[in-house]
């Protein structure tokens, strides 16, 4: 069994970078690689995840907010230059789980009790669409 100690997840609409759609959970241990995992357990604060191929993951510490971050930010860039254009531009940005119990409730281990991410840089921000229409 693996275990990870710097991580985070994220739950993706959009890929920013490849623009295809998003295909599951992911879990980075670094800013250019993830996994797609799914639950297996959440016991004592120690949550466990398999990867595609069946691997098992123990997830004992917290998400690296400050990883996530690092992350976010070459979102906000693709956001700057690019998203801007994109009426769906929500779509694209990642999401992170506050924790491992989060983690846990979005993969259906746990009974959902709180907000499962950190905020969203759009969060109570109205769509491009509705901004015209309003105004129209």
């Amino acid at each position: 069994m693996e275990v990870k100690n710097k991580w985070f997840s994220t739950q993706v609409d959009r890929d920013f970078e490849t623009g295809r759609y998003g295909d599951g959970i992911r879990l980075y241990s670094d800013l250019n690689n993830y996994i797609i995992i799914k639950g297996v357990s959440f016991t004592e604060n120690c949550l466990i995840v398999k990867d595609y191929a069946d691997n098992t993951i123990k997830l004992t510490d917290e998400p690296d907010h400050q990883m996530f971050e690092t992350f976010h930010w070459k979102w906000k860039a693709w956001d700057n230059k690019y998203g801007k254009y994109d009426e769906d531009r929500t779509d694209y940005e990642p999401y992170c789980h506050k924790n491992r119990q989060t983690l846990a409730m979005e993969l259906g281990l746990l009974n959902k009790t709180q907000e499962l991410y950190l905020d969203s840089n759009f969060k109570n921000q109205p769509k491009q669409s509705d901004i015209l229409t309003n105004n129209e």
